[in-house]
């Protein structure tokens, strides 16, 4: 990063609290900032992830009730591609809202 300061937002998972993991972060000059465990309205991703895990059940929900063969890999491709830089800013702008609505 240049030597500039860099924050990483990151969620209550467990392995990103173990020993080896914030030694290298620290390491790195990484420091992490941690979202509450019981709010992930305020994590970007997990609305962006939200629509691809939607998108990817809708699809493999259609191949079961039309009795189609459902190849897992395709499909997960076929999710991803709902990511877009709109979908992205949007779940930014949603969580920067929730979060000042939190706060205020």
């Amino acid at each position: 990063m240049g030597g500039e300061p860099f924050y990483l937002f990151m969620d209550q998972l467990r392995i990103h609290k173990m020993l080896t993991v914030r030694q290298k972060m620290a390491e790195y000059g990484i420091t992490p900032i941690m979202n509450s465990s019981a709010s992930p309205e305020q994590n970007a991703i997990e609305t962006c992830f939200a629509q691809v895990k939607l998108r990817y059940k809708k699809k493999r929900l259609q191949a079961l009730v039309h009795r189609r063969e459902f190849n897992t890999e395709e499909g997960i491709t076929d999710a991803l591609e709902v990511i877009t830089p709109e979908l992205v800013k949007a779940c930014v702008k949603r969580s920067i809202h929730f979060i000042h609505n939190t706060i205020v």
